[in-house]
């Protein structure tokens, strides 16, 4: 069975030691390491092999790559990702992913069926509320092509029913199994979700983010966990009521199988996650609401407590 490790987030915690985690007879990360671990994947360029005794002839060619078990880049041939949806109090000033899927992720090949992407929603036009189909891509590496190789035809995902919020244009993308085809073994892989709005030709598609995949032939367990959750000079962030910050875990081994949950040290505090599971996560204090007069009232059990001098966390 997998070990799943929970991660405790205590927000008085932070805003006195400047950390969301604290994960006791755990080792914690260093930092020049956690910085390396959750690094976007980089694209690098391959090395070249050349044959010192072949003559060069007098038009330069480009030198044939060396071919590599390990995955190198992202596929060249994705779509741009575009940028996140973006709304406020129920309105929508920019379409597009307003949640990305886990840009990182693994399993282990006895879990493949039980892997899934989870928490992602989108932001459309109105009148959505039967939901919309979600395109997706996939790729693989190749290491005898020495290349990413897109799989095609895959599965399309879904988004769920909501008359009311979808006819707003709030869409949730439900849970997406991973092993859909049926054919995924142990690898690295890339997926993309898209989505199309509006009519031919005034229609427009929005593109997610990469998310990367692996798939081991064992689970991994983790040595240690650690939360990025401070700012670049090591100062934990200024906390706002019912303002969403980025979390993210930092495991070592950075391929570690286990699971991640997000949860509050205390029923008190009225923290909420989005998703709940995975490597990276948002995180909200307070639970506001839009007052009867169309203003926003913060939530008043956060209101003297969350920290608002930027200049003392």
């Amino acid at each position: 069975m997998q070990i799943k490790r929970l991660i405790y987030v205590s927000l008085a915690a932070m805003m006195l030691s400047g950390s969301l985690i604290n994960v006791p007879g755990q080792a914690w990360a260093a930092e020049s390491e956690s910085a390396t671990s959750v690094s976007e994947t980089e694209k690098e360029t391959s090395t070249e092999s050349i044959d010192v005794n072949t003559k060069k002839p007098a038009t330069s060619e480009q030198a044939p790559t060396s071919r590599s078990a390990e995955p190198v880049g992202t596929p060249s041939n994705a779509d741009k990702p575009s940028k996140d949806g973006w709304s406020f109090l129920l309105t929508i000033f920019r379409r597009g992913f307003s949640r990305q899927p886990q840009e990182e992720d693994y399993f282990a090949l006895q879990d493949i069926d039980k892997a899934k992407f989870s928490g992602m929603s989108i932001l459309t036009n109105l009148g959505n509320g039967l939901g919309k189909d979600i395109t997706v891509r996939r790729w693989h590496w190749d290491a005898s092509q020495n290349n990413w190789v897109e799989d095609k035809k895959q599965p399309k995902a879904k988004t769920g029913l909501s008359l009311i919020m979808g006819s707003l244009g709030f869409l949730d993308i439900n849970d997406y199994a991973l092993n859909k085809s049926g054919n995924l073994g142990v690898g690295t892989y890339y997926y993309q979700f898209s989505f199309s709005d509006g009519i031919w030709p005034l229609n427009k598609t929005f593109y997610s983010d990469l998310a990367k995949v692996g798939i081991t032939p064992e689970p991994k367990p983790a040595k240690s966990i650690n939360a990025d959750t401070d700012n670049a000079d090591g100062t934990p962030k200024v906390i706002y009521s019912d303002v969403d910050y980025g979390a993210r875990a930092i495991i070592d081994p950075v391929d570690s199988t286990d699971d991640i949950t997000w949860q509050a040290a205390s029923a008190k505090d009225l923290l909420k996650f989005t998703p709940s599971n995975g490597r990276k996560t948002s995180l909200m204090a307070g639970n506001g609401e839009v007052g009867s007069d169309k203003q926003y009232v913060p939530d008043s059990y956060y209101v003297n407590q969350v920290n608002r001098d930027p200049n003392v966390p």
